[in-house]
């Protein structure tokens, strides 16, 4: 184990009997990690032990354990949370949101008792040649993809995305249609937090639906050591958030844990972790990296990063963990655990030596191998267990709404623990530049259901404007529904474009607005901003 082990109990008291969590590995590439469907990545549950090895088949491990938080006020004013840092199943767990609570349904449990669902580029692109061919074997990775929601048990009617061939929004595999994955390998994960009580921050469920996108690349370059992941938030409660956060945290260990640093970049929204000394020794049952050790890192390829900061497993309160609601919305906002601000040198709390009266939002930006700006080698800080995380900006989360975020896992060794970063920033830009190449990843649009594709050519143009704005259609798209909305969701306005290609608008007030079009069985919405 390379961490003393931490006994959890489970409560029984209003678990689903979904609480098994299922895994899967990753490892189509360099690295190999370990995904599961009860909301923690990257960790090796049953040995209680680091689950991201690079590279793969060396015994060396850079992430413990990775997850993800939400939090946000509702429209009465409750704070609202899922947030999971060690135990699976405890703010988040396996299966779509059920509109009609139906997770001890046998129908439910049946659908959706494994949350977790692997297809591979070959398979698909095999699929597409010889789908109608006589004496094809349809391979359970595409009969099984979770394109269509049982109804029946208040499930949503399209879960995962897939290349609808006839464009009627059923996932139809035998009469051709397709998963429409990243990469060359993808793990899909659904989760709610809606099925039990949570029981690792004892938060308010927020009415939460979380599709997960886990993918690798075959390559010999940078990306043969890079894990790429979208995730895609939806609001299936009766709830509306307008100041929802996300927030990636992530308990990275190089090796032996007990030795880091952390830090973060906020022009390239990065945030790292990395050995404290130049030599990452054996700790236990961990295996060092040894001589040089090297940087692991998660990038914001889409949005900005609004927050960065980390805690460990020896800080006394309130520089500890978050435990309770309130803890993490205070970190959230860049924040101890008691609401006391954060400042720029030493620690980041008051009284630590260095620290300055000057307030930030950032932790350790400085560059540790230049020795410019505050990092924990400038500052001299003992090194240890470092736990990091960083908060997306805040967005409107109206109900039946969604949101997306891209991220990438980095990797990078150099020639010393500090040159480690240097390069991980390097391959960030990278992977940056790669991840903007990619004409079909679209993760601007907030997107319900399927069969969106046909209007990705839809242009939308100024955005954010004065309140004059051209929607141009295109010729293939008359008769298309236009309908905005408010941020609080109130329909503002509707309009049949006819037999028009282009539309315009004109909104007296200022604010954030929803833009919906709908084509047929085709949705799209998108946020627009109004500054006047």
């Amino acid at each position: 184990m390379n961490k003393p082990f931490i006994l959890v109990l489970f409560l029984s008291l209003g678990l689903n009997s979904l609480s098994q969590t299922n895994y899967s590995i990753l490892d189509l590439n360099s690295t190999s990690g370990i995904i599961s469907d009860g909301g923690l990545f990257f960790y090796d549950e049953n040995a209680n032990q680091s689950g991201y090895e690079v590279p793969k088949g060396s015994g060396l491990k850079s992430i413990y354990s990775m997850g993800f938080w939400f939090v946000g006020n509702d429209q009465n004013g409750t704070l609202r949370n899922s947030c999971v840092r060690y135990t699976s199943n405890s703010d988040i767990f396996s299966g779509p949101f059920s509109s009609t609570n139906a997770y001890n349904d046998p129908a439910y449990m049946n659908d959706y008792s494994s949350s977790l669902w692997t297809v591979t580029r070959s398979e698909i692109l095999n699929h597409q040649a010889n789908w109608s061919q006589v004496g094809y074997v349809m391979p359970l990775s595409i009969s099984n993809w979770p394109g269509n929601g049982n109804t029946v048990v208040g499930v949503a009617a399209n879960l995962a995305p897939f290349l609808d061939l006839n464009n009627n929004a059923v996932y139809e595999p035998e009469l051709g249609d397709f998963p429409d994955i990243r990469g060359d390998v993808a793990t899909y994960v659904i989760m709610n937090d809606a099925a039990a009580i949570h029981t690792g921050s004892n938060g308010e469920q927020m009415g939460i639906e979380v599709h997960s996108m886990f993918y690798q690349y075959a390559s010999n370059d940078y990306l043969d050591t890079t894990t790429f992941f979208n995730v895609r938030v939806f609001n299936r409660g009766n709830y509306v958030y307008d100041d929802f956060k996300m927030a990636i945290y992530m308990d990275a260990d190089i090796g032996n844990y007990s030795d880091d640093y952390a830090g973060c970049d906020s022009l390239r929204n990065l945030m790292f972790v990395y050995n404290g000394d130049t030599d990452d020794e054996n700790n236990g049952g961990a295996f060092g990296y040894g001589i040089n050790p090297p940087s692991i890192g998660i990038l914001s390829l889409k949005q900005n990063m609004q927050v960065c900061g980390y805690f460990t497993s020896t800080s006394q309160y309130p520089y500890n963990d978050p435990n309770l609601p309130s803890e993490f919305w205070s970190m959230m906002r860049g924040r101890w655990n008691n609401g006391s601000q954060w400042y720029y040198g030493g620690m980041g709390y008051t009284g630590s030596p260095g620290v300055t009266s000057i307030p930030t939002s950032y932790m350790f930006t400085g560059d540790p191998e230049s020795g410019t700006g505050w990092s924990e080698v400038t500052n001299n800080n003992p090194p240890g267990d470092r736990r990091i995380f960083m908060v997306m900006d805040s967005i409107d989360l109206t109900s039946g709404f969604a949101d997306c975020y891209d991220y990438a896992v980095l990797y990078r060794r150099g020639n010393s623990n500090l040159n480690s970063v240097t390069k991980l920033k390097e391959v960030a830009d990278l992977v940056q530049a790669f991840y903007d190449s990619q004409v079909d990843f679209n993760c601007d649009q907030i997107t319900v259901g399927l069969g969106e594709e046909i209007l990705d050519q839809v242009l939308i143009y100024p955005n954010p404007s004065n309140g004059e704005l051209i929607i141009n259609l295109g010729p293939d798209l008359s008769n298309t529904e236009i309908k905005i909305f408010s941020s609080t969701g109130q329909l503002v306005q509707i309009i049949n474009s006819g037999f028009s290609d282009q539309v315009e608008l004109n909104l007296e007030h200022s604010g954030v607005y929803i833009l919906e079009l709908k084509n047929g069985s085709s949705l799209r919405r998108q946020k627009f901003k109004i500054a006047k």
